[in-house]
Formats: C-alpha cells, structure tokens, sequence
C-alpha cells in the first residue's frame, strides 16, 4: 500500500471514530451537573462571540483562497477549527454548571426559534466529519478533492456559526441573572462581560416590569420585537453569504 494511501486510510479511520465519540461524550457530559459549583453564566455571551468570530473567519478564508493567498488561507481555517475547539469546551462547561433554559416566547417566533435551534444541532454534528475530511484533504495535498468537499462544508459551517449566534439572542432574555462574579473568576473576564451582562440585565427587567403589570401580550411584542430588529443584520450577513458562495462556486 503506498504511504499516502495508507495515511488516508489511517486519517480517515481517526475522524469516523472523533465524528462519533465527540457528539456522544457531549450528551453524556450535558446528564452531568458538577456539584458545589457556581453556575457560569458567563460562558453565553463568549461562545456566541466565538461563533460570530468564526463566521467572519470562514468568509475571509474563502475571499483569501480566491485570492490566491493559500498561507492566510490555510491560517485562518485553522484559526476556526481551534475557535471550534474552544466553543465546545466553554459550552459544556456551563451546561455542567447551568439548568437548561426554556425558550419563553410565544406564537410563531417560538416555532422560528425551535426551528433554527434544531437545524442548528443536527448539523452542528454533521459538520463534524466534514470539517476534518475537508481538512485532511488540503493536508494530504488532494486539492481537487479539497475544493470539492469545501463546497459542502463550507455553507453547513457557515449556517452553524450564525445560527449559533441568533439562537444566542433569542434565549438570552430568558437566562437567569448572572450574580456578582467572585475574586476568583479571572479580571479579563468580568471586563469583557460587563457591557452584555448589563444589557442581559436590563432585558429581564423590562420583560419582569411589563409582566408584573399585567401586560403579558406588551412583553410578547417587545421580545418579538426585539427579535425582529436583530434579523436585519444577519440578513445582511446572509446576502454576503450568497455572494461569497456564488464567487466560490465560479
């Protein structure tokens, strides 16, 4: 068997067994709740930045291909794969610390919400294999089959990144308050969380002041109005999605 044949082989062997034992330890590991700890709550707002990062990334990867500029390519590929890495760590970590979070809404945004969180999961684990595949590919120098696969991978990875994202704001209003952060929890931290801890805060307690007096169908129609007016820039994501896909394609 020729060394490269036998290092597809051997590469291909290691990404089915990760494809299956990543998803399968993350369910195992979300029935586990680890005690005497306090909830991190901190975590969303970091891994939703991670997710938004890694969308960004993922465009500039393939502007950067087009381009012919294979190093920053190949950089910024592995930049999102690492950025991946960590996501799973910190949102594992705050699901063995946190309760689940029921979505509140109600009416056809909840319906929208379900919608994309589900699609969101299933190919959230599809891309798993797909991804390294993809990689493995560039790395064992098969471009052909690189860049065919990477015309699949790519628009999945895409929409995993920023529906991560938008289901992000649609649940945030409904996160419990996080309490003051103890001395422990590192300085760089607490300054990245002060402004979207604060907005977080001020959400609950508009929601909590319109259904304290009663106006329940008022607190419907801000959340979903709030939902509405975030749409619009991820639309304007979704349009330069379409044209960097279509310049891929050509």
């Amino acid at each position: 068997m020729e060394p490269l044949a036998q290092k597809d082989r051997k590469l291909n062997v290691w990404i089915n067994v990760v494809s299956v034992v990543i998803p399968v330890v993350v369910a195992l590991l979300f029935g586990v709740k680890i005690p005497n700890v306090e909830r991190l709550g901190f975590l969303p707002p970091i891994y939703a930045t991670i997710n938004g990062i890694t969308a960004i990334l993922l465009m500039l990867a393939v502007w950067a291909i087009k381009s012919g500029k294979r190093q920053l390519h190949r950089s910024l590929m592995t930049g999102c794969i690492m950025l991946s890495l960590i996501f799973l760590v910190m949102y594992v970590a705050y699901h063995m610390t946190s309760d689940s979070t029921s979505y509140g809404g109600e009416g056809p945004i909840r319906y929208l919400y379900y919608f994309i969180l589900v699609s969101h999961v299933i190919l959230s684990i599809a891309i798993i294999p797909l991804v390294l595949k993809t990689y493995m590919r560039a790395y064992l120098n098969k471009l052909a089959e690189h860049r065919k696969l990477a015309k699949i991978t790519f628009p999945i990875w895409l929409y995993v990144a920023v529906t991560g994202v938008i289901v992000y704001f649609m649940i945030s209003p409904f996160y419990p308050l996080v309490p003051f952060m103890k001395k422990k929890i590192f300085f760089v931290v607490i300054i990245w969380f002060m402004l979207p801890q604060s907005i977080m805060a001020q959400c609950a307690m508009c929601r909590a002041v319109l259904e304290s007096e009663g106006n329940t169908s008022v607190a419907e129609g801000v959340n979903n109005g709030i939902v509405y007016l975030m749409a619009i820039p991820y639309l304007l994501v979704g349009v330069l999605f379409y044209f960097v896909y279509r310049k891929m394609r050509t």
